[in-house]
């Protein structure tokens, strides 16, 4: 992997592969750039694939004590500067596209022609108003801590989440991979994010998005409900959503070789244009 050193001295580790038109997996809460590692291999050939860390996660450093989802975006930002990325096709899975909101809901869209949305909402906390939200408690990781009794707490946590990422029923030698990778998170820097995640609200960003987006979700997620994908797709201007059947959370994994087809059939659609996008509402950090 590749090393980034970000302005306050953090280390941001990435996979660059294949030559073209750039596209970009951000990852999960709690995984890494490893979960994408069928894409990668699949589509270097006709792309250049490029996923990073985020800090806290894989090979990267942890965040900063007031880390948050912010400085993920901040990072992202960053990043696509340092390699001076265009015409960038952006794969948010989870977390990924929540990063990839702050993002443009601050920074703007120049980089960015296409993005696709893997199983999640612009809200994971439900409340009165809004129930599209996880379908169990949000605050459910709010818990986890930093050092020894930190690390003990995380690597049960891991555990918890990850059963709920596939399919019941799901292949252990795969389970047992993704617990490792898990695993390599720095606990301190996930309950950072996960604080911040479940008290971030995108949906008025996301209906101010003018770039062609692709909704793919899996009819067997335990963490959102087709209804969540039908809410993105009724409320961005340019969006299509393909629903995979044996999917859970993780399409990318569960049904690889139609997820990737997909992919690449998005990449190459005629016909799309992107608006212009205004970046100047921000959003609250």
């Amino acid at each position: 992997m590749a090393m980034m050193t970000l302005q306050d001295g953090g280390k941001m580790a990435y996979v660059d592969r294949g030559c073209g038109r750039p596209l970009l997996f951000l990852h999960g809460w709690g995984t890494g750039s490893a979960f994408f590692h069928k894409q990668l291999q699949y589509l270097e050939s006709d792309f250049r694939v490029i996923a990073p860390d985020f800090r806290g996660h894989g090979a990267s450093s942890p965040l900063p004590e007031d880390g948050d989802i912010h400085t993920l975006a901040r990072d992202l930002g960053a990043f696509l500067d340092h390699l001076d990325l265009q015409d960038v096709i952006v794969c948010g899975w989870s977390m990924g596209s929540m990063v990839l909101w702050d993002f443009l809901a601050t920074v703007g869209c120049d980089r960015i022609s296409q993005y696709v949305v893997v199983d999640m909402t612009p809200k994971i906390s439900n409340d009165k108003g809004w129930g599209l939200g996880l379908l169990y408690p949000a605050r459910r990781y709010s818990d986890i801590r930093g050092g020894e009794e930190g690390r003990s707490n995380w690597d049960r946590t891991c555990e918890s989440f990850l059963s709920k990422l596939a399919p019941k029923g799901s292949d252990p030698v795969v389970a047992e991979w993704e617990l490792k990778e898990a695993r390599r998170c720095d606990p301190a820097s996930m309950f950072r994010l996960w604080n911040s995640l479940v008290s971030e609200d995108y949906r008025e960003e996301v209906s101010s998005l003018g770039i062609p987006a692709l909704l793919i979700y899996g009819e067997q997620s335990q963490l959102y409900g087709p209804e969540t994908s039908a809410w993105l797709d009724a409320h961005l201007p340019q969006s299509s959503k393909i629903a995979f059947k044996r999917s859970g959370h993780a399409p990318h994994l569960d049904e690889a070789e139609r997820f990737n087809s997909e992919i690449v059939a998005f990449a190459n659609r005629e016909g799309l244009a992107k608006a212009p996008c205004d970046a100047s509402f921000g959003h609250a950090s």
